[in-house]
């Protein structure tokens, strides 16, 4: 009877495994590397634009940080959702637009929404025609939408959409012995950006007194990175592919 009992064979436990959808989504979106790389630019961007919001430099501020934040969950989850680069840069246009025009819609004033529109028509109306007749406007909602559209496409390309973020990219172009030193030089410079983005700002205010030429500034910037990284890194039969 104890030689059956040994012998006998043991039922096979059954295992619950994660539904084949969920396992999927995990590993795309929820890869440790991407998290720290994701906490990282989130860090650094937060730090600038929140640094900008609290400069006073200009009357009811719109909400930067808001809008860096979701500009970066928004190429996180574009870049990761595998749909071709022809579809994910116009929903990035359509998403940022939308993003801009929320946020347009919260600073042009009390009333619901009719009246909201009608009041960003009749403010941007007046604007427009006092820029092409050579007249003087003193609203600051022209402005400050500029300023709304080069955060979100500052903060969406420097995410990166359909390539490695800075942080990630330093290990594919670098030698492993090298990189690690690469990263840490790179992230100490990005710790000076809230210092040096005051200091020209201010330094822009001073000689034209408009900051809105640092802002066109920083977009033919972004865009000549742009294409630099896209000529290095990025193009068929480039130097170091990433």
């Amino acid at each position: 009877m104890a030689e059956m009992e040994w012998t006998q064979p043991v039922a096979a436990t059954t295992r619950r495994t994660a539904p084949e959808w969920l396992r999927r989504v995990s590993g795309r979106y929820l890869d440790w590397e991407d998290g720290l790389t994701l906490l990282l630019l989130l860090g650094a961007t937060i730090s600038v634009a929140a640094t900008l919001e609290a400069g006073g430099w200009s009357k009811e501020m719109p909400a930067l940080t808001l809008v860096s934040v979701l500009a970066i969950c928004a190429a996180l989850f574009i870049s990761r959702s595998g749909i071709a680069a022809l579809l994910a840069w116009p929903a990035s246009l359509v998403a940022g637009a939308a993003i801009v025009f929320w946020q347009t819609l919260i600073m042009v004033g009390p009333g619901d929404l009719e009246q909201r529109l009608d009041n960003l028509y009749f403010r941007f109306d007046a604007w427009f025609r006092a820029a092409f007749h050579d007249g003087v406007s003193n609203d600051s909602l022209p402005f400050h939408v500029l300023v709304l559209g080069i955060t979100w496409v500052g903060v969406f390309l420097f995410a990166g959409i359909g390539n490695a973020s800075t942080f990630k990219q330093i290990p594919m172009i670098f030698p492993p012995r090298q990189a690690g030193g690469v990263i840490g030089w790179t992230a100490a410079i990005a710790a000076y950006g809230p210092f040096i983005f005051l200091v020209l700002i201010a330094a822009v205010i001073s000689a034209a007194g408009d900051p809105v030429f640092f802002f066109v500034g920083v977009a033919v910037f972004y865009a000549l990175n742009l294409v630099l990284n896209w000529w290095y890194y990025a193009r068929k039969g480039a130097e170091k592919p990433c």
